[in-house]
């Protein structure tokens, strides 16, 4: 088979589209698409999303990545978006990729407080503690952010024995180097 010139130009012009057609857009602005930070948690078929101000973390409200968060949000989130009781005390690492976390001391919502480890209630057992994955999907020192999901199990604390429930959620918090 021979191809002749007019068609020769007809494929070189098909190939330049599709060409164009399969090119890398070009990532967001940050000063137009701003990050949002957030908390979000998964919990007993609830999911309970904590908003937060971009001008955190400050000393009363320090929400960010420090070996994990360890923070009560009742202030410094977005106005209308406050979620009460929302603590958080989880430990983890911030290298990149998924690796198990070392423990959910806390994470209390309205539907109750949760713990991988320090389960607590109407009985003397001493269960085992729960697992579970962080896995961190995106960290920038320059931006000063750390983005990442979790997943696993935890107990429901002050309930007559242990009883895992399944966990899932994620952030973009403030990261900040001690």
């Amino acid at each position: 088979m021979v191809i002749k010139p007019p068609m020769m130009r007809k494929l070189l012009a098909l190939f330049f589209l599709f060409s164009l057609s399969c090119t890398d857009s070009p990532e967001p602005d940050q000063a137009k698409d701003p990050l949002k930070f957030y908390f979000e948690v998964e919990v007993e078929g609830q999911k309970f999303r904590q908003e937060l101000s971009p001008s955190l973390p400050d000393s009363n409200h320090p929400l960010m990545f420090q070996g994990g968060f360890n923070t009560q949000i009742n202030q410094g989130c977005i106005p209308g978006d406050c979620i009460t009781p929302f603590f958080i005390n989880m430990l983890f690492s911030d290298a990149l990729g998924k690796q198990p976390w070392e423990q959910i001391e806390m994470i209390q919502v309205p539907s109750g407080s949760y713990t991988s480890h320090n389960w607590f209630g109407g009985s003397n057992l001493t269960p085992t503690p729960t697992t579970g994955f962080v896995t961190i999907t995106k960290k920038s020192l320059e931006q000063n952010y750390i983005q990442g999901t979790f997943e696993g199990e935890v107990y429901k604390t002050g309930t007559q024995t242990p009883v895992k429930f399944p966990i899932k959620g994620s952030f973009t918090a403030k990261f900040q180097l001690n």
